[in-house]
Protein backbone atom coordinates (compact mmCIF):
# COMPACT_ATOMS: atom_id res chain seq x y z
CA UNK A 1 0.00 0.00 0.00
CA UNK A 2 2.95 2.34 0.71
CA UNK A 3 4.59 1.57 -2.57
CA UNK A 4 1.28 2.39 -4.15
CA UNK A 5 0.85 5.18 -2.89
CA UNK A 6 4.55 7.02 -3.52
CA UNK A 7 3.71 5.30 -7.26
CA UNK A 8 0.77 7.10 -7.42
CA UNK A 9 2.51 10.80 -6.03
CA UNK A 10 5.06 10.20 -8.52
CA UNK A 11 2.69 10.51 -11.35
CA UNK A 12 1.58 14.12 -10.66
CA UNK A 13 5.01 15.19 -11.11
CA UNK A 14 5.82 13.00 -14.36
CA UNK A 15 2.43 13.55 -16.11
CA UNK A 16 3.56 17.61 -15.98
CA UNK A 17 6.43 17.17 -17.34
CA UNK A 18 5.30 15.07 -20.04
CA UNK A 19 2.61 17.45 -20.88
CA UNK A 20 5.13 20.34 -20.81
CA UNK A 21 7.53 18.50 -23.33
CA UNK A 22 4.38 17.50 -25.56
CA UNK A 23 3.13 21.42 -25.35
CA UNK A 24 6.49 22.78 -26.20
CA UNK A 25 6.94 20.52 -29.31
CA UNK A 26 3.53 21.29 -30.28
CA UNK A 27 4.32 25.11 -29.83
CA UNK A 28 7.64 24.94 -31.94
CA UNK A 29 5.59 22.61 -34.78
CA UNK A 30 3.21 25.54 -35.41
CA UNK A 31 5.89 28.16 -35.23
CA UNK A 32 8.11 26.02 -38.07
CA UNK A 33 4.94 26.11 -40.09
CA UNK A 34 4.11 29.42 -39.38
CA UNK A 35 7.39 30.56 -40.87
CA UNK A 36 7.26 28.18 -43.83
CA UNK A 37 3.70 29.45 -45.07
CA UNK A 38 4.86 33.41 -43.78
CA UNK A 39 2.19 33.78 -41.08
CA UNK A 40 3.19 35.53 -38.07
CA UNK A 41 4.38 32.84 -35.53
CA UNK A 42 4.33 35.03 -32.66
CA UNK A 43 0.11 35.04 -33.03
CA UNK A 44 0.00 31.31 -33.65
CA UNK A 45 2.10 31.29 -30.34
CA UNK A 46 -0.53 33.71 -28.52
CA UNK A 47 -3.56 31.69 -30.20
CA UNK A 48 -1.97 27.94 -28.88
CA UNK A 49 -1.62 29.41 -25.78
CA UNK A 50 -5.41 31.03 -25.43
CA UNK A 51 -6.73 27.00 -26.93
CA UNK A 52 -4.70 25.38 -24.63
CA UNK A 53 -5.34 27.35 -21.64
CA UNK A 54 -9.09 26.55 -22.57
CA UNK A 55 -8.82 23.12 -22.75
CA UNK A 56 -6.70 23.16 -19.69
CA UNK A 57 -9.79 25.01 -17.79
CA UNK A 58 -12.55 22.44 -19.12
CA UNK A 59 -10.10 19.28 -18.15
CA UNK A 60 -10.15 20.92 -14.48
CA UNK A 61 -13.78 21.69 -14.37
CA UNK A 62 -14.56 18.26 -15.46
CA UNK A 63 -11.80 16.26 -13.09
CA UNK A 64 -11.90 18.61 -10.24
CA UNK A 65 -14.14 16.38 -8.19
CA UNK A 66 -12.22 13.52 -9.33
CA UNK A 67 -9.31 14.63 -8.21
CA UNK A 68 -10.73 15.86 -4.71
CA UNK A 69 -11.98 12.68 -3.79
CA UNK A 70 -8.80 10.86 -4.91
CA UNK A 71 -6.51 13.19 -2.74
CA UNK A 72 -9.48 13.37 0.24
CA UNK A 73 -10.48 9.58 0.37
CA UNK A 74 -11.44 8.29 3.84
CA UNK A 75 -8.85 5.96 5.29
CA UNK A 76 -10.25 3.45 8.18
CA UNK A 77 -8.87 1.88 10.80
CA UNK A 78 -9.82 -0.96 12.95
CA UNK A 79 -8.88 -0.74 16.42
CA UNK A 80 -9.20 -3.85 19.67
CA UNK A 81 -8.46 -3.15 23.37
CA UNK A 82 -9.35 -4.05 26.56
CA UNK A 83 -9.99 -1.05 28.19
CA UNK A 84 -13.74 -0.02 28.79
CA UNK A 85 -15.93 0.47 25.98
CA UNK A 86 -14.03 -2.41 24.19
CA UNK A 87 -14.97 -4.66 27.05
CA UNK A 88 -18.05 -3.13 28.41
CA UNK A 89 -20.17 -4.36 31.15
CA UNK A 90 -23.99 -3.16 31.25
CA UNK A 91 -26.81 -4.10 33.42
CA UNK A 92 -29.67 -5.98 31.51
CA UNK A 93 -33.42 -5.82 31.76
CA UNK A 94 -33.03 -9.56 31.94
CA UNK A 95 -31.10 -9.65 35.33
CA UNK A 96 -27.48 -9.02 36.19
CA UNK A 97 -24.93 -7.93 33.44
CA UNK A 98 -23.44 -8.52 30.35
CA UNK A 99 -20.16 -7.86 28.40
CA UNK A 100 -20.07 -6.86 25.07
CA UNK A 101 -17.13 -7.39 23.04
CA UNK A 102 -16.73 -3.98 20.50
CA UNK A 103 -14.47 -3.52 17.66
CA UNK A 104 -13.95 0.82 17.44
CA UNK A 105 -13.62 1.64 13.55
CA UNK A 106 -11.35 5.18 13.09
CA UNK A 107 -11.70 7.32 10.34
CA UNK A 108 -8.41 8.90 9.89
CA UNK A 109 -8.42 10.43 6.38
CA UNK A 110 -9.75 13.74 5.62
CA UNK A 111 -13.57 13.34 4.74
CA UNK A 112 -16.07 11.63 5.55
CA UNK A 113 -16.06 7.91 5.67
CA UNK A 114 -19.82 6.79 4.38
CA UNK A 115 -21.85 3.67 4.25
CA UNK A 116 -19.34 1.93 6.70
CA UNK A 117 -19.93 -1.44 7.52
CA UNK A 118 -17.97 -4.42 9.50
CA UNK A 119 -18.70 -7.77 7.82
CA UNK A 120 -17.98 -11.14 9.94
CA UNK A 121 -16.21 -13.37 7.31
CA UNK A 122 -15.83 -16.52 9.26
CA UNK A 123 -14.89 -17.81 12.76
CA UNK A 124 -12.16 -20.87 13.65
CA UNK A 125 -10.94 -22.14 17.07
CA UNK A 126 -11.25 -24.59 19.75
CA UNK A 127 -13.63 -24.39 23.08
CA UNK A 128 -12.27 -26.22 25.96
CA UNK A 129 -13.02 -29.89 25.08
CA UNK A 130 -11.23 -29.84 21.74
CA UNK A 131 -13.82 -29.32 19.50
CA UNK A 132 -13.26 -27.35 16.94
CA UNK A 133 -15.14 -24.45 15.40
CA UNK A 134 -15.44 -23.98 12.07
CA UNK A 135 -18.34 -20.94 10.88
CA UNK A 136 -18.95 -19.15 7.35
CA UNK A 137 -20.76 -16.44 7.92
CA UNK A 138 -20.45 -13.55 5.59
CA UNK A 139 -22.99 -11.83 7.76
CA UNK A 140 -22.94 -7.98 9.20
CA UNK A 141 -22.20 -6.87 13.08
CA UNK A 142 -24.22 -4.72 14.65
CA UNK A 143 -23.27 -1.43 15.21
CA UNK A 144 -22.96 -0.39 18.57
CA UNK A 145 -24.08 3.69 17.97
CA UNK A 146 -27.75 2.17 16.59
CA UNK A 147 -29.01 -0.99 18.34
CA UNK A 148 -29.27 -4.42 17.58
CA UNK A 149 -30.45 -5.62 14.58
CA UNK A 150 -30.45 -2.94 12.98
CA UNK A 151 -29.06 -2.76 9.14
CA UNK A 152 -27.72 0.32 8.13
CA UNK A 153 -24.55 1.44 7.32
CA UNK A 154 -23.00 4.57 8.87
CA UNK A 155 -20.99 7.47 8.56
CA UNK A 156 -17.97 8.19 10.20
CA UNK A 157 -16.77 11.64 10.08
CA UNK A 158 -13.03 12.59 9.61
CA UNK A 159 -10.82 11.83 12.83
CA UNK A 160 -13.99 10.10 15.22
CA UNK A 161 -14.81 6.79 15.28
CA UNK A 162 -17.57 4.17 16.17
CA UNK A 163 -18.22 1.01 17.98
CA UNK A 164 -19.48 -2.08 16.35
CA UNK A 165 -20.55 -5.59 18.51
CA UNK A 166 -18.60 -8.21 18.20
CA UNK A 167 -20.28 -10.72 20.61
CA UNK A 168 -22.31 -10.21 23.59
CA UNK A 169 -21.70 -12.33 27.22
CA UNK A 170 -23.97 -12.03 29.69
CA UNK A 171 -24.00 -14.02 33.55
CA UNK A 172 -24.98 -17.45 33.35
CA UNK A 173 -27.10 -17.25 36.24
CA UNK A 174 -29.42 -15.02 34.06
CA UNK A 175 -28.70 -16.73 30.88
CA UNK A 176 -32.01 -18.20 29.98
CA UNK A 177 -33.84 -15.16 30.13
CA UNK A 178 -31.82 -14.25 26.63
CA UNK A 179 -33.40 -14.96 23.26
CA UNK A 180 -29.93 -15.28 22.07
CA UNK A 181 -29.31 -18.44 23.70
CA UNK A 182 -32.74 -19.96 23.51
CA UNK A 183 -32.96 -23.97 23.84
CA UNK A 184 -29.66 -23.76 24.77
CA UNK A 185 -29.66 -27.56 25.73
CA UNK A 186 -29.45 -27.89 21.92
CA UNK A 187 -25.76 -26.74 22.49
CA UNK A 188 -23.99 -30.07 24.24
CA UNK A 189 -20.44 -30.02 23.46
CA UNK A 190 -20.30 -26.21 23.05
CA UNK A 191 -20.72 -24.67 26.78
CA UNK A 192 -22.22 -26.13 30.09
CA UNK A 193 -25.06 -23.84 31.72
CA UNK A 194 -22.74 -22.79 34.37
CA UNK A 195 -19.85 -21.55 31.86
CA UNK A 196 -19.58 -18.48 30.18
CA UNK A 197 -20.57 -18.26 26.46
CA UNK A 198 -20.77 -15.66 23.79
CA UNK A 199 -23.42 -14.79 21.45
CA UNK A 200 -22.08 -13.08 18.28
CA UNK A 201 -23.88 -10.01 17.38
CA UNK A 202 -25.02 -10.33 13.76
CA UNK A 203 -27.57 -8.10 12.54
CA UNK A 204 -29.87 -11.70 11.16
CA UNK A 205 -29.36 -14.11 13.54
CA UNK A 206 -28.86 -18.00 12.31
CA UNK A 207 -29.63 -21.61 13.66
CA UNK A 208 -28.27 -20.92 17.46
CA UNK A 209 -25.56 -23.35 17.00
CA UNK A 210 -23.99 -21.20 14.09
CA UNK A 211 -23.12 -17.87 16.15
CA UNK A 212 -23.22 -19.24 19.95
CA UNK A 213 -19.76 -20.18 21.29
CA UNK A 214 -18.61 -21.67 24.84
CA UNK A 215 -15.00 -20.91 26.57
CA UNK A 216 -12.46 -21.29 24.16
CA UNK A 217 -9.66 -19.60 22.14
CA UNK A 218 -11.00 -17.55 18.40
CA UNK A 219 -10.19 -16.05 15.70
CA UNK A 220 -13.10 -13.59 13.64
CA UNK A 221 -12.12 -13.04 9.95
CA UNK A 222 -13.59 -9.39 9.31
CA UNK A 223 -13.75 -6.73 6.54
CA UNK A 224 -14.77 -2.98 6.84
CA UNK A 225 -15.79 -1.41 3.98
CA UNK A 226 -16.86 2.08 3.09
CA UNK A 227 -17.46 4.36 0.03
CA UNK A 228 -14.46 5.19 -2.58
CA UNK A 229 -12.05 3.44 0.30
CA UNK A 230 -10.21 -0.01 -0.19
CA UNK A 231 -12.36 -2.50 2.08
CA UNK A 232 -9.19 -3.62 4.98
CA UNK A 233 -9.55 -6.87 6.07
CA UNK A 234 -8.50 -7.88 9.99
CA UNK A 235 -8.82 -11.09 12.04
CA UNK A 236 -9.27 -10.85 15.71
CA UNK A 237 -8.24 -12.94 18.70
CA UNK A 238 -11.04 -13.33 21.32
CA UNK A 239 -9.73 -15.91 24.03
CA UNK A 240 -12.44 -16.08 26.77
CA UNK A 241 -10.70 -19.51 27.86
CA UNK A 242 -9.88 -18.92 31.56
CA UNK A 243 -12.94 -17.03 32.56
CA UNK A 244 -14.07 -20.31 33.84
CA UNK A 245 -16.11 -18.62 36.84
CA UNK A 246 -18.52 -15.75 36.18
CA UNK A 247 -17.00 -12.99 38.69
CA UNK A 248 -18.77 -13.59 42.50
CA UNK A 249 -20.77 -10.16 43.15
CA UNK A 250 -19.00 -8.31 46.42
CA UNK A 251 -21.64 -8.33 49.25
CA UNK A 252 -21.69 -4.77 50.83
CA UNK A 253 -21.59 -2.54 47.74
CA UNK A 254 -23.68 -0.88 45.25
CA UNK A 255 -24.75 -1.68 41.57
CA UNK A 256 -22.14 0.26 39.47
CA UNK A 257 -18.95 -0.82 42.03
CA UNK A 258 -20.21 -4.70 41.33
CA UNK A 259 -20.31 -3.88 37.66
CA UNK A 260 -17.13 -2.25 37.35
CA UNK A 261 -15.58 -5.20 39.36
CA UNK A 262 -16.81 -7.97 37.25
CA UNK A 263 -15.66 -5.81 34.19
CA UNK A 264 -12.39 -5.30 35.55
CA UNK A 265 -11.60 -9.23 36.21
CA UNK A 266 -13.35 -10.13 33.10
CA UNK A 267 -10.92 -8.06 31.06
CA UNK A 268 -8.04 -9.79 33.26
CA UNK A 269 -9.27 -13.18 32.39
CA UNK A 270 -9.86 -12.22 28.42
CA UNK A 271 -7.47 -11.67 25.66
CA UNK A 272 -9.08 -9.61 22.36
CA UNK A 273 -6.83 -7.91 20.04
CA UNK A 274 -6.18 -7.53 16.61
CA UNK A 275 -3.90 -10.43 15.22
CA UNK A 276 -0.42 -9.07 13.85
CA UNK A 277 1.17 -12.69 12.90
CA UNK A 278 0.09 -15.57 10.44
CA UNK A 279 -3.50 -17.14 11.65
CA UNK A 280 -3.21 -20.89 12.64
CA UNK A 281 -6.84 -20.79 11.39
CA UNK A 282 -7.63 -18.47 9.20
CA UNK A 283 -5.48 -17.97 6.34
Amino acid sequence: MKYRFIANLLLVPIGLLLLFLFFGFALDFLKFFADVNGVDSDNVSIQLLIALGTIGAVIVALFKDVLFDYFNKPKLRLEVDKRPLYIFNIPQEEGGNAVYFRLKVYNDGRTVAKNVAVLLKAVRGDNIYGKEIKCDYDMYLNSSNLGGNTLAYPNIQSNTGMYWDLGMMPDPEYRAGYKEFFKEEQLNGVYRREESAISISLTYKLPVRCYVIGLGRYEFDVVITADHTRPIERKILLDFSRLLRWPERIVGHDDEFCREYEEKKISEAVEFSVLDYKSRFLR
